[in-house]
């Protein structure tokens, strides 16, 4: 999940906190981010202080609040959990978590999260479009993050399940990209996006109660138990999942399906279209998936409409039979900055 930042975010907590506390109160809770609906799920990393003990610092992530009460996760980066007194100062500060989460440029035109290059390409995390592949051009660490409207880049949805989805279990192991259903089935499919700012969480401990469960599409639900904290993303694959690049246009040269992983008893495969969103101009109309054999297998798709698009929907009209087709939607083109 994605960093968020505001200017001077500081209050004092009303009443002392335990270790196993994960709702605080403060005096004044204006300043920091008001999350989940409001500014697209973001966390904001935040420091607790006391002038009488200066040495001890407890880094958390934020996120949510209701009025002055504060919903934070705790000992992050390496702190550990800490008693705070009433008074003790809830700060939002920089962090070297927050400045190793930034995408750095080398002049050897690499790209770079934190410390291990990647060469000409990365895999950045996104809530609703996960991952973007974006390159930058020859100019490397001078080029202006949009420089790069010469090259092809490739969008992968969020993760999706075109076959038999799984129920929802208490008390479960989940990892980062799981998907589920409820007990109750309700037509959506849930992707687990991890409450971390790191490229990939390692996953959660489900509730030992099932959760009330979002009913829109990219609507979240949260889920997890002590330090282990995730949404459970609503995918309604029926009505479609949109496929979009923010701000921009798309010059599509390709759209397809990247399998993750196959269950070898499947024996009929998934039938999808992939159409424009803003007037349904078919990319994919009713195509089986066919090229779908196996783990990490891919069914391409070749564009040859010269429209330039907004953005794209994909639907499964009938899902694989026989077990799991698991992976992600993908677009392949060049970006136009302005969209229209």
């Amino acid at each position: 999940m994605p960093l968020g930042f505001t200017n001077n975010a500081d209050a004092a907590l009303v009443g002392a906190i335990g270790e196993n506390d994960d709702l605080v109160t403060v005096d004044d809770a204006g300043a920091f981010l008001s999350y989940f609906g409001d500014n697209d799920d973001l966390i904001q990393l935040a420091t607790l202080s006391n002038p009488a003990t200066p040495e001890v610092l407890e880094i958390v992530e934020i996120y949510s609040r209701t009025g002055n009460q504060i919903e934070i996760g705790r000992g992050r980066e390496g702190t550990a959990r800490s008693e705070w007194p009433s008074g003790s100062r809830l700060s939002a500060r920089i962090t070297a978590g927050t400045l190793a989460a930034f995408l750095q440029a080398s002049p050897t035109d690499f790209l770079q999260a934190g410390p291990a290059p990647v060469p000409r390409s990365l895999a950045l995390m996104a809530r609703n479009l996960q991952p973007v592949v974006q390159r930058f051009d020859y100019r490397g660490t001078g080029a202006a993050a949009w420089a790069n409207q010469g090259f092809e880049n490739v969008w992968l949805s969020i993760p999706v399940e075109l076959g038999t989805v799984p129920a929802w279990a208490p008390s479960t192991g989940y990892p980062e990209g799981s998907i589920v259903r409820p007990t109750a089935a309700n037509g959506l499919q849930y992707s687990l996006s991890k409450h971390s700012y790191t490229l990939y969480g390692s996953g959660i401990t489900s509730q030992g109660t099932e959760p009330a469960w979002s009913t829109s599409a990219m609507g979240a639900t949260q889920d997890g138990l002590g330090e282990s904290l995730g949404s459970w993303i609503g995918t309604d694959l029926a009505a479609g999942l949109e496929l979009a690049a923010e701000a921009c246009s798309l010059l599509v040269s390709e759209v397809g399906f990247i399998c993750r992983s196959r269950d070898s008893g499947v024996s009929s495969a998934p039938v999808v279209t992939i159409e424009s969103a803003s007037d349904s101009v078919k990319l994919a109309d009713a195509l089986s998936l066919s090229a779908i054999t196996a783990d990490r297998t891919a069914q391409r798709i070749p564009v040859t409409t010269a429209r330039v698009l907004s953005g794209l929907r994909a639907k499964l009209e009938t899902p694989a039979v026989g077990g799991s087709v698991r992976g992600n939607f993908y677009i392949r083109g060049v970006m136009v900055q302005t969209a229209f």
